[in-house]
C-alpha cells in the first residue's frame, strides 16, 4: 500500500482552525408538524400579520414553534448555533448524487463508501451529512489525501462522471454575488423593526390628528428608505461588476 508523501499532501486543517469557523456545529433537526401549521399559521395572520413579522424577526424561534425535532437525517430544516451563540436556520438539500463520507480521521470524500447527497450550507460553507457521525461535517476536498503520484494520474483531466459528481458535490467554481430589486430591497428595509415602528407611530399619530407631525414622520422616513435602497443597490451592483471583470 503506498504512503502518501507528506510534503505533497494536501490538507483542508486551515478551515477546521479558522476562529470564525466550526467544523461540527451544535446542530438540531426539525422537520415540519402539519397539526402545529393548521393551529398556528391562522394566528400569524391575525392580528395584523405580527405573527409573520415574528417569523421573519426570529426565524429559528419561528421553526421550534411551528416543526418538531428529529433525527438530522429526516430533517427538513436544521438548526445552527454559531460560536457567537446565534442560532441560524439551514434549509437541508437532497440530491441524487453520491458522496463519500468520512469521519473524525479523515475529511469528506475521503473514503469512497456513496451514499445520496444530503447538505445544507452554513455562513457559505457547505456542511454534508455523514451517516457514520450521524452530523453534518464540514466539507473537505478529496484531494487532501491525494498523493503527488495521484495528482499526476489525474493531468489529463476528469471522466465525465467523476466531473459531473464533483459539480454536483461541489456547485459551479464561480462567484455568484446576485443583485436584489428595488422591489425586494424595499420590502426587506419596511420590515426592519425601526420602520414597523415608525409605520404604527404614524397611525397613531393620525388617529390623534396630529396630522401635520404624522407628515413629517412620512416624509423624513421615505427620503431614508429611498436613499437607502438607492446606496445599497449601487454597492450591489459595484460588487457584481467587480466580481465578473476579475472571474
Amino acid at each position: 500500500m503506498e504512503t502518501p508523501d507528506p510534503a505533497c499532501r494536501a490538507s483542508n486543517s486551515h478551515l477546521l482552525k479558522d476562529e470564525e469557523l466550526d467544523p461540527r456545529p451544535p446542530q438540531t433537526g426539525y422537520e415540519v408538524s402539519l397539526i402545529k401549521h393548521v393551529v398556528l399559521y391562522p394566528l400569524a395572520i391575525f392580528p395584523l400579520f405580527t405573527g409573520l413579522l415574528f417569523a421573519y424577526w426570529f426565524p429559528a424561534k419561528w421553526v421550534k414553534l411551528t416543526c418538531h425535532k428529529c433525527h438530522l437525517r429526516d430533517a427538513r430544516y436544521v438548526i445552527v448555533k454559531d460560536l457567537d451563540g446565534n442560532e441560524r436556520v439551514e434549509v437541508v438539500h437532497r440530491t441524487g448524487a453520491q458522496h463519500w463520507g468520512g469521519g473524525e480521521e479523515e475529511p469528506l470524500l475521503a473514503r469512497p463508501r456513496p451514499s445520496p447527497l444530503t447538505y445544507l450550507v452554513h455562513r457559505h460553507l457547505r456542511y454534508v451529512y455523514s451517516e457514520e457521525d450521524e452530523e453534518y461535517l464540514l466539507l473537505g476536498s478529496k484531494e487532501a489525501v491525494a498523493t503527488c503520484h495521484a495528482h499526476h494520474d489525474m493531468q489529463h483531466g476528469l471522466l465525465s462522471r467523476e466531473h459531473a459528481e464533483r459539480l454536483a458535490l461541489y456547485g459551479a467554481n464561480n462567484i455568484d454575488v446576485p443583485v436584489k430589486s428595488y422591489q425586494v430591497l424595499f420590502i426587506e428595509e419596511i420590515l426592519h423593526p425601526f420602520y414597523i415602528f415608525q409605520i404604527l407611530s404614524i397611525a397613531l399619530w393620525m388617529y390623534e390628528k396630529y396630522f401635520y407631525y404624522a407628515g413629517v414622520i412620512v416624509l423624513m422616513s421615505s427620503s431614508s428608505i429611498i436613499a437607502s435602497l438607492i446606496q445599497t443597490r449601487r454597492n450591489m451592483k459595484q460588487l457584481h461588476d467587480m466580481v465578473k471583470q476579475n472571474c
